[in-house]
């Protein structure tokens, strides 16, 4: 593996398979190319590097070695996973113990959220956080993106052989979790999900991406019931109206509109969540393949020429609404077996590597490190690197088969494990504080999942 990261990063000087082989047969190979290298003291790593003069024929640099081993440090799978039991930790100690909810999406952020503004709604939210004397507000998707987190992580200890009483601790979390979205659906005149507000500021308004994530986390483990599984039989209740319903979308295009308002726009995002959701029914019940087959074509429709797909029909492609799409599309492909969307994902793919940008930052003590990761919504014009959009990027590069230590997939989690810990200490803010940290914990999950599969 440290041959193929070395690799990575200086392709054309290790392009020869013999001198990978040399180098590897070297006992100073792995004292360099290792994370305790990033550890030691200057004189210590030139002392090192002075010793494997082989390095200097071919132009490796002690800098590319600190580079390679700072990386390395950053990468290991221990660090990573315990960097992420701590956050998961703060995710349990910060749900509320009776409502079951997660308190952390703001009232700025929740008016804007996915770019939707929902401004007529602004005087209800004022009075509701001044009523519970709050600023963060419940949400159904912040809910069950930390739910999703907790499934993931699930997985993870799981094969990690965590003691018991921990997973029972984890697996509490979720249950209580639950309990909220039972208690907080939202009704209009014809169906029933969840919307971005709680009952009270909005009784009937329906939002398909927040429906389709709580049903999608709720059935990310089997092992675990979701809402519309009962409980005795383990048979599926009924498919969620959510995804049938004229009101949320369009059965002529077969697209899925955002949500149930007059100003409803058939959308790219909250298609590919449908589209997941009824792939994930269709084992229980063995319809919807009609919906299925249709939205995927309205899908395929809607990437642009440069191969990346925008929010709705004719709109500039963005990083996060390409993730989607592609891996929609190849949860379809392994469904149906049909070729005919792969070109698509792979040109897909070809649209978020090059979207990968280079990025100086500093950390807390003033020292400048550059990471490359991905930039925030190209909608916005803006260029700083967006952990949403990164996150979503590389769990879709591993989804669709790149390997942990590829370059693309190895700097950007080395950049963003770096940028977190920096804006923690310099903001000194809490381990989440944003919807955005909870899809780097989603990513953060993957690519433990994916090492300890390597």
């Amino acid at each position: 593996m440290i041959c193929s990261i070395v690799t990575s990063r200086k392709n054309e000087t290790f392009a020869s398979k013999h001198l990978l082989s040399k180098l590897k047969g070297m006992p100073e190979f792995h004292a360099i190319f290792s994370a305790k290298f990033h550890l030691l003291s200057q004189k210590k790593q030139e002392e090192l590097y002075n010793n494997f003069s082989v390095l200097k024929e071919y132009g490796i640099t002690l800098n590319d070695v600190r580079a390679i081993a700072e990386d390395l440090h950053y990468l290991q799978a221990e660090i990573i996973f315990a960097e992420m039991k701590a956050i998961v930790d703060y995710i349990i100690e910060s749900q509320n113990s009776k409502s079951g909810a997660w308190h952390i999406i703001s009232e700025e952020e929740l008016l804007n959220f996915e770019g939707i503004v929902y401004g007529t709604y602004g005087a209800k939210i004022q009075d509701w956080t001044t009523s519970h004397k709050t600023s963060l507000i419940p949400n159904a998707w912040a809910n069950a993106l930390m739910i999703l987190i907790l499934m993931k992580w699930l997985g993870i200890i799981n094969e990690s052989l965590i003691d018991k009483k921990y997973i029972n601790k984890v697996e509490k979390a979720i249950f209580l979790g639950k309990k909220w979205f039972d208690e907080n659906k939202n009704k209009s005149p014809n169906i029933m999900g969840w919307g971005p507000f709680v009952p009270g500021i909005s009784d009937d308004l329906v939002n398909t991406y927040d429906t389709s994530l709580v049903y999608i986390s709720l059935s990310y483990d089997s092992r675990y019931s979701p809402l519309f599984i009962d409980k005795n039989t383990n048979e599926l209740i009924h498919i969620p109206d959510i995804l049938l319903s004229p009101e949320i979308r369009n059965n002529e295009s077969g697209a899925w509109y955002t949500d149930n308002t007059q100003s409803r726009k058939e959308d790219v995002g909250a298609t590919s969540y449908a589209i997941v959701l009824l792939l994930k029914l269709y084992e229980h019940t063995k319809k919807g393949k009609e919906e299925i087959e249709q939205g995927i074509q309205w899908l395929c429709n809607q990437q642009n020429n440069d191969d990346g797909w925008g929010e709705y029909h004719d709109t500039p492609s963005t990083v996060d609404k390409t993730c989607l799409a592609i891996m929609t599309l190849l949860r379809y492909e392994k469904w149906s077996n049909n070729i005919f969307v792969t070109k698509r994902i792979k040109n897909g793919l070809t649209f978020i590597e090059h979207k990968l940008t280079p990025y100086d930052c500093t950390n807390d003590e003033g020292q400048s490190f550059q990471i490359e990761c991905w930039p925030k919504r190209t909608l916005d014009n803006s260029q700083d690197p967006c952990f949403r959009n990164s996150s979503l990027a590389i769990s879709t590069l591993l989804k669709c088969g790149h390997p942990i230590y590829s370059y693309s997939v190895r700097n950007s989690v080395t950049g963003l494990i770096r940028l977190y810990k920096a804006k923690r200490k310099v903001m000194q803010c809490k381990p989440i504080d944003k919807l955005d940290e909870g899809y780097f914990l989603c990513m953060l999950a993957d690519y433990l999942k994916a090492w300890i599969h390597f």
